[in-house]
């Protein structure tokens, strides 16, 4: 990355990406039900588990891409 002129790099690894509607079958339409429902149980090391919204995604990405400190950030 440093060749091409980028001294920053951002890493996002969303568990799950909760989106409005089902796009992807039943699994996902259950999934998309239950998952926010049981997020207090995902605490402490298992909270990277929760799932996050796409504008929570995007307003992380719009933030990480404004910083300025270089290095690989994940």
């Amino acid at each position: 990355m440093i060749a091409l002129g980028s001294f920053r790099t951002g890493l996002f690894r969303p568990s799950m990406l909760l989106t409005p509607q089902d796009r992807h079958g039943v699994e996902q339409a259950i999934l998309l039900e239950v998952r926010p429902r049981l997020g207090w149980l995902l605490a402490g090391r298992q909270r990277r588990f929760r799932g996050i919204t796409r504008a929570d995604l995007g307003g992380a990405m719009a933030r990480d891409a404004e910083r300025d400190d270089p290095g690989v950030h994940v």
